[in-house]
């Protein structure tokens, strides 16, 4: 059996060496990842944590859509009436109505 002064020279502290780092390098992965987990965790808390902020923004973004809505509908007639009148008359003060709306 080899003695340990006989294994260091012959390289055996290379190896040992080689673990140490790949053990360290490991541990500061998985340390950063930690690291990122509880960021993510931390993001998701403060979003949940205040509901009345989430309910107030979709509110908003319902009220922009319901908006655009309404302008998508009133386009929709003014288009359907202008084509489907063949007065001058009719054509004119549908083109009126959609410029005051």
């Amino acid at each position: 059996m080899a003695s340990r002064d006989e294994h260091e020279a012959s390289g055996g502290t290379g190896f040992v060496r080689e673990v140490r780092e790949s053990t360290r390098l490991y541990i500061d992965g998985l340390t950063a990842e930690i690291d990122s987990l509880r960021t993510q965790l931390k993001n998701i808390r403060n979003v949940g944590s205040d509901p009345s902020a989430e309910h107030e923004r979709l509110f908003e973004q319902y009220a922009a859509v319901e908006s655009q809505n309404e302008s998508l509908a009133s386009l929709y007639v003014a288009t359907y009436r202008l084509h489907g009148g063949l007065r001058r008359e009719v054509a004119l003060s549908v083109i009126e109505r959609s410029l005051r709306t």
